[in-house]
Parts: C-alpha cells; structure tokens; sequence
C-alpha cells in the first residue's frame, strides 16, 4: 500500500512528465534513424561494403539525419510547451467560467452536479447530500466542478517553466540522442580502415549491422524504462513484455515501410 501511495504522490506533481518526455521523445527519435538505416541497408544490397558509392551513401545518410535531427528535436521540444500551454490556458478560461456560473447561478450548477451523480447511479437523495457537503466550501465545489462536469484534474496543470524544464528539454536531448546514436557508428566505421593483413573482416562490413545493434538495443531499453517508470509501482514483468513486444513491433514495421517507400521512389 505505501508503495502505491508513494507513486501517487509522485505523479501529482508532475514527475511524469519527465519520464513522459524522455521516453516517448526517444522513441520517436528511434523511429527517424530506422527510416535512415532501412535506407542504407536497402542502397548496401549488391553493393560492395567497401565501394566509395557506399562510403559516400553512408556520409549523406548521416548528413541527411544531422539535417533533420536538430530542427525536429527543436520542434518536438517546442510543440510539448506549445500543447501544454494551450491545454493550460484552455483550462484557466474554463475554472473562470465555472466560478462566474457558481457565484451568479448556483443553483443551476448544483443541479447539474446532482444530475452528473444520478446519472453514476446515486438515488436523488443521495446526490442532493453529496452536493450539499461540497458546496459549503466555493472552492472545493469548484474543484468538484472541474473534475466530475469537466474532465480536469483539481491538482491543475504544470506551468510553463516546469513544462521546459521537465518536458521540452529532456524531450529534445531524448530524441536527438536517440537518432545520432545508431548513426554514428555508420560513419565511424565505414571510414575506419583495418589492416590488409588482417583476416577478419574489416570494421567497414559491421558497419551496418552495428548501427542496427545500437537501434534495437536502445529500443528495448526505453521500452523497459517506459514499462517500469510509467507504471511506477504497478510495474511487472507481465506489463513489461507487451511493451517491448509492441515497440520492437512498431520498429519492424516501420523498417519495412521505409524500405518499401525507397524502392517504390527509387523506381520513379
């Protein structure tokens, strides 16, 4: 029971929000650089792992992806304080209404509570009793307005500074690390030349699936992080599997359409 309580404490302020931002922004940073490998695997077949068409292909592909990781990131960051301040604003012009309709028409908002409690299967009696314990308090009944006619919490939203701090920030380092990081390797690699001597195959003919490596491992990780943060103390091992199964599904999937799309467009 204290563990729970303890989460509950914890995602009433807000916490979530930090964890909200850091996985899923990552995520999506997942999804961007599986569209950019599925890529250069697809334009690696028939190719020599060596040529210079491939080498160059792997430097664009990684330009492509610098290009396009900042100003996402920046824009992800930026559409999570844009979306939670609208939400904000919405739900303080809302609180202003609700008060104004209590001070100059409580009965009618009284009578709309005691419908909303009829209608969860409370006799007329009884919702009369409920409504009249809340409403000698204005600001509790507001409180109770808010949550059961509109839908909001009575804790309120964050504010702006919270919302940048713990949303947008985490959010755009979360995504742009989680793009960069498969990719690297990928140029890294390709131009890293191991001696003609040597045996083993050199560092350029891994290049590709150790990118892939760093792909899936960084997936299942922030899909277990997602599983066991998000869930808190209702986190188990039998919610954590479905969550790395759907995220590893959701991987594969979009592998496969990006490759598809490249060789549909490529034939154009």
């Amino acid at each position: 029971g204290g563990q729970k309580e303890s989460y509950n404490d914890e995602a009433r302020v807000h916490s979530t929000l930090l964890y909200r931002s850091l996985i899923f922004a990552g995520l999506h940073g997942c999804g961007v650089a599986t569209a950019a490998l599925s890529f250069v695997r697809l334009m690696a077949c028939g190719t020599s792992r060596t040529s210079p068409r491939l080498l160059s292909l792997r430097s664009t592909a990684f330009q492509i992806v610098a290009a396009v990781a900042i100003p996402s990131s920046l824009s992800i960051g930026y559409l999570i304080w844009a979306s939670m301040a609208s939400e904000r604003f919405f739900e303080r012009r809302e609180r202003e209404r609700e008060w104004w309709e209590m001070q100059n028409y409580p009965e009618g908002e009284r009578e709309e509570m005691v419908e909303i409690y009829e209608q969860q299967g409370l006799s007329t009696e009884d919702a009369n009793v409920v409504v009249d314990i809340f409403q000698k308090d204005p600001d509790v009944f507001l409180n109770l307005m808010m949550v059961e006619e509109l839908g909001y919490s009575r804790f309120g939203m964050p504010n702006g500074v919270e919302v940048f701090f713990r949303g947008s920030v985490p959010a755009m380092l979360s995504h742009m690390v989680c793009i960069f990081a498969p990719i690297v390797p990928l140029l890294v690699l390709s131009h890293h030349k191991s001696p003609s001597s040597s045996s083993l195959p050199s560092s350029q003919h891994i290049a590709i699936p150790v990118s892939e490596a760093v792909l899936v491992t960084q997936t299942l990780v922030l899909s277990v992080l997602q599983a066991r943060l998000l869930y808190g103390a209702y986190a188990a091992i039998s919610n954590t599997i479905p969550v790395v199964a759907a995220n590893a599904a959701w991987v594969g999937v979009l592998y496969t359409v990006s490759r598809f799309a490249s060789k549909v467009f490529m034939t154009l």
